[in-house]
């Protein structure tokens, strides 16, 4: 099929909707006599219980308000897609429900598809790879596969088509988070080097879509809950993500998950 250039599109409120955190602005919009495409992305959305202990800071968290700003882009914006880049399975409500709760809110809300992020295994690699089953959308994971084979633990990437927009999504995590995840909660499965995963669903997938946006989790993992916590040399960072853009070839937008930051600028490659 004929490749619509990056430069041919409208990528319009490209959004890290994070619960606790503030809305990203728009990164990046480029104006031109052709289509128009609205990509918002999310990622650590922890639990669907309003944030309202920080009463100084407008849009903190809670999926009741990120549902209505998403459904509010979704009727002012033209061709809107809905990523995550994982952390879906944690907090207190995912934990009673072993993350079924976590999968129906966001098959409620209407995503495209995720990556899968180092809390999803907080219940085990069989729990995950269950739950899994009942998202209608992909849930990519493609350097996961099972222990000393090549068997995937996960779909690797989709294609997603709307009215005549083909858009080829890709989920990775990086090594630094599976370091993140109970060792043995992990143990049959190997996360590989995410770069010769992404390059290959990249190579499968560019002549057959108009864009290709790859999902990820990965970065440094900083310390929680200590004091150590606020030690800005510590900090999580998305090094790896430009590092990783910089090692491949094709993809367009990338979606950095695992980081927790507010960074509202986007990073050319």
């Amino acid at each position: 099929m004929p490749q619509l250039k990056l430069s041919k599109l409208l990528l319009l409120a490209l959004l890290a909707l994070v619960a606790c955190q503030p809305a990203a602005e728009p990164v990046e919009t480029v104006e031109s006599d052709s289509t128009t495409v609205t990509l918002l992305f999310t990622e650590s959305a922890y639990d669907p219980i309003p944030a309202f202990w920080l009463e100084d800071q407008e849009m903190i968290g809670g999926i009741a308000e990120m549902t209505t700003l998403i459904k509010d882009i979704r009727e002012t914006e033209p061709n809107v897609f809905l990523f995550d880049s994982g952390d879906i399975l944690t907090g207190a409500l995912a934990k009673l429900t072993e993350g079924r709760l976590a999968f129906e809110l966001m098959i409620t809300m209407g995503y495209d598809a995720m990556a899968i992020g180092n809390h999803e295994f907080e219940y085990g690699h069989e729990i995950f790879a269950w739950q899994k089953n009942r998202a209608p959308f992909p849930v990519l994971g493609a350097n996961f596969f099972y222990k000393d084979t090549d068997h995937p633990y996960a779909q690797a990437h989709a294609i997603i088509e709307r009215n005549g927009i083909r858009i080829g999504v890709i989920g990775i995590m990086g090594q630094d988070a599976v370091s993140a995840i109970i060792p043995s909660f992990i143990a049959p499965l190997d996360v590989t080097v995410p770069s010769e995963a992404v390059q290959r669903s990249v190579d499968e997938l560019r002549d057959q879509v108009d864009l290709i946006v790859l999902l990820t989790h990965q970065g440094k993992t900083a310390p929680m809950q200590t004091d150590a916590e606020s030690d800005p040399r510590l900090q999580r960072d998305i090094d790896a993500d430009i590092n990783l853009a910089g090692a491949v070839t094709g993809v367009d937008v990338l979606f950095a998950g695992h980081a927790d930051g507010r960074h509202t600028r986007a990073h050319r490659a």
